[in-house]
């Protein structure tokens, strides 16, 4: 091959490797929004008429925090040693209480095993991100060594994807549940029949 053939066959193949690094840049970011999401979402308390604005303040917050703070509170709400614990309803009440859960249950061994996955899409994000890739530029070889290992983390990430999905489905149907029930006339009475004059909790968990 000579000279012009070779910077050519370097240039398709540096570009081929941008194409991949920015498919999984894309890819991270799809999977941070999950994670916010099911963080934000998958936890409130409060009265009835406040839980927008309650909602709103907690989706705020949590859309500020960095993917490692992200993984740490979402794989804790698998964590087969640590109770669930639902805040309690104030003794003053000017409106039903409520009071919503998303968990998934699972053996120490998932937890375990996810949360160093997790761990690991985090560290190989930051690296992606900020570390200096030019090195791996210099050669075909290199480019196509490069391109191959982002081809294994876009398909790690995928399949992290898919699970946050997946459980991010299964959170809106609890909500929607949640909230035909308590606009049904069952769900009026339970929350607000003067024969439940005491604070009522629902609870959904998966």
């Amino acid at each position: 091959m000579g000279i012009m053939e070779y910077k050519e066959a370097l240039k398709e193949a540096q570009n081929e490797v941008l194409r991949k690094i920015g498919r999984n840049v894309i890819l991270f970011q799809r999977l941070e929004q999950l994670l916010k999401r099911i963080v934000a979402e998958g936890k409130i308390s409060g009265c009835a008429t406040e839980l927008k604005i309650l909602q709103a303040k907690r989706t705020a917050i949590i859309n500020k925090q960095t993917m490692g703070l992200l993984v740490g509170q979402y794989i804790e709400q698998s964590n087969p040693g640590c109770k669930e614990e639902y805040p309690s309803a104030p003794e003053e009440l000017k409106d039903a209480f409520i009071s919503f859960g998303f968990q998934t249950e699972c053996d120490s061994f998932y937890y375990e095993n996810k949360k160093k996955s997790l761990a690991r899409m985090v560290s190989e994000r930051n690296e992606l991100i900020h570390n200096n890739l030019q090195p791996d530029f210099a050669s075909t070889i290199s480019c196509e060594e490069l391109g191959n290992k982002l081809d294994d983390q876009s398909e790690n990430i995928l399949c992290e994807i898919k699970e946050l999905e997946t459980k991010l489905t299964t959170l809106n149907e609890l909500k929607k549940l949640m909230v035909n029930f308590i606009k049904s006339e069952e769900g009026k009475k339970f929350l607000f029949g003067e024969t439940n004059k005491m604070s009522k909790i629902l609870r959904l968990i998966s």
